[in-house]
Order: C-alpha cells, then sequence, then structure tokens
C-alpha cells in the first residue's frame, strides 16, 4: 500500500479495531485526535459491531478520522491485518484498541522525533498505565513524551533480554514502521499475544527507540482478551516464543540459535510460571492441567525450570490462599 506524507511529515495512521465498544469508543478517538502531530490520520477499523459504534464515530465530524467497517465479523487478529495491509494510508503505524486510550497529545510527535533521528529505527516504544474504570483522562497530568530524551537499543538484545527487560513493549504505545511490519507478516499468528509476537519480530535485527514517560492508558475490564481463562487459548499462545525463536534463526542466521534455544527455555518457563499464579489465583487448578500437560510434552526443560524454583511454591501457595479466600467471601450469604 502506498503511503502517504505530508511535506516532510510522515503520515502516521492511528488504528482504531473495534467490535462492541461504543462506551468506551467516544474516549478513544478523542484522545487519538488530541495528538498535536499536524500529519495524522485516525481510522476506525469496525469488525461488524452491533452496539452504537457507528453513531459514535459519526458525531465527530473531523476531516482527520474515517470510519470503515467490516462486511462481516472477522476477529480480533485479522481486523488488525485488515487495519495494517487494507486500511492504514500511514508511513507510521499505531494501533490503539477501542477500550483504550491516549493521555499525552505529544506522543506521536516526539515518536516520529526519534525514530527521524536514526533511520534504522523501525520501532518507537513508550510506557503506560493499566487502570480499571472508571477512568478519568484529566487526572494523569501533563505529557513529557515531548521533554524526554529517546533512548535507542539493538532490537536483538532487547528481545533477547526477556523476560526481564530494563522497559517493556506495550502494544498501544508502540509506534511502527508500516512497510516494515508489513514485510515481516505482523499478525500472522491468530493468538492472544499477536502483538507481541508481531513486534518482537519486527524488533530482530533492527534499532529500537524508547521513550521513557507514559503516553496511553490501558484499560481493564472484564471483556480484555488478554484477561479471558481459557487453557486452548493458554496453550495456543505458546507460539508467541516459538514464533520469535524460529523467526530470529532464519532472520539472524543458524548461530543465533545458541543464544535463542536458552531464551525459548526461559521464557516458556516465566509464562508457565505466570499461567499457574493466575490459575492459582481463580482458585482453579484443574482448569491448568491441559496447559501443565501441554509444557510438560513440549517445552519439557521449560516445565523443569519452572518448577525448581522456590518461589513458585512460596507464591503458588499465597496464590491458592487469596483465591480460596476470595471464594468464600463470594459463597458467604449476603447478611
Amino acid at each position: 500500500m502506498e503511503t502517504m506524507r505530508s511535506g516532510s511529515t510522515p503520515l502516521v495512521s492511528i488504528l482504531v479495531p473495534a467490535y462492541n465498544q461504543a462506551k468506551y469508543l467516544r474516549a478513544t478517538i478523542s484522545s487519538a485526535l488530541a495528538q498535536e502531530y499536524p500529519s495524522l490520520e485516525v481510522v476506525v477499523a469496525d469488525d461488524s459491531s452491533t452496539d452504537d459504534t457507528a453513531s459514535v464515530v459519526a458525531s465527530f465530524g473531523d476531516p482527520r478520522l474515517r470510519y470503515e467497517p467490516a462486511p462481516r465479523n472477522l476477529g480480533r487478529v485479522a481486523n488488525y491485518r485488515r487495519g495494517l495491509y487494507e486500511l492504514a494510508r500511514g508511513e507510521w503505524i499505531l494501533n490503539l484498541d477501542g477500550d483504550d486510550l491516549l493521555i499525552d497529545p505529544g506522543f506521536v510527535g516526539a515518536a516520529v522525533a526519534a525514530a527521524s533521528r536514526d533511520d534504522s529505527v523501525v520501532l518507537v516504544c513508550a510506557d503506560r498505565y493499566e487502570r480499571a474504570d472508571p477512568i478519568d483522562p484529566a487526572s494523569f497530568g501533563p505529557g513529557r513524551a515531548a521533554l524526554v530524551e529517546p533512548s535507542f537499543v539493538d532490537g536483538t538484545a532487547y528481545v533477547l533480554s526477556l523476560p526481564r527487560p530494563a522497559w517493556r513493549m506495550h502494544h498501544l504505545t508502540a509506534l511502527y514502521r508500516a512497510e516494515a511490519a508489513r514485510s515481516i507478516g505482523f499478525y500472522r499468528a491468530d493468538i492472544v499475544s499477536s502483538d507481541y509476537e508481531s513486534l518482537f519480530r519486527l524488533a530482530l535485527g533492527n534499532r529500537v527507540a524508547h521513550l521513557e514517560a507514559r503516553v496511553a492508558v490501558w484499560r481493564r475490564h472484564g471483556g480484555n482478551a488478554s484477561c479471558e481463562q481459557d487453557a486452548e487459548k493458554a496453550i495456543r499462545n505458546y507460539a508467541l516464543f516459538q514464533g520469535v525463536r524460529d523467526f530470529a534463526v532464519a532472520r539472524l542466521g543458524p548461530g543465533s540459535a545458541a543464544s535463542f534455544d536458552p531464551w525459548l527455555i526461559r521464557t516458556v518457563a516465566n509464562r508457565y510460571y505466570v499461567t499457574l499464579m493466575s490459575y492459582l489465583r481463580d482458585g482453579d487448578l484443574r482448569g491448568f492441567l491441559p496447559v501443565d500437560r501441554y509444557v510438560e510434552a513440549t517445552y519439557p526443560r521449560a516445565r523443569a525450570r519452572a518448577l525448581a524454583h522456590p518461589k513458585t511454591y512460596i507464591k503458588g501457595a499465597l496464590a491458592w490462599g487469596r483465591g480460596l479466600a476470595r471464594s468464600l467471601r463470594r459463597a458467604r450469604p449476603a447478611l
């Protein structure tokens, strides 16, 4: 897809994939349009919503805003792909889900300015808040993205620093180069963490910039895809790590396996531990058993690594206790 520019200023597309999120969408769109960057389009990729999404978008009347309804429901990841491959006209892309919001009007401009300092940068990241409803955008104070000095890192080194990097990538605060993303098949994996699988692969062999500023809010509520407790989805999500490892070896050469094979064991072990804690907090150890069987069969070394650590049992017991207490509170009859 041909990208568009305004003078020497690259066009930035803020993609807003949405499905039945009308109650949040006005705040999301308003936050995107509040960006002070002069060459901007905001594209609502509506995944065939059945609520008031269309009327919410129509109420803005801003020429920078486009409404692109899908002819049928595609699903979250396929709608991401539609936005990137079919709808976006910008040289740079920011994907802002329909229930999240930006809180720093200077973020896009600061991110583009950071990228312009190094032509090898394909990804500019910033930090975020995570908050439950209700959210008051005014409570976060003035933005500081334009005031901080960006740092530049080797993307391969960043990925190898997982699962404990110096700072974390977040989909809603990652401005990425459209051409580079399309060239590696962004959003190829239909899994919960398709965004991270894509971002990590994009970082490999490239430069990444980071702005140490919280520029957005990830809204926590019962409908978040990443909050659903589903063993089948959890199992499929391990493709995140295998996909990144395999892409790294293909892109960087067979010698990189010496670094990425231990990385695979380390990151899978961490995900196994995190998933186990989540099920224990829900008091649902039985629900975790399919995940446990999968990891034992597919990544036995990673499972052994996680279970060999004392904190697994200490924190596991605490998580189980909290889950049990929560269950007892729910079961207690109202006084």
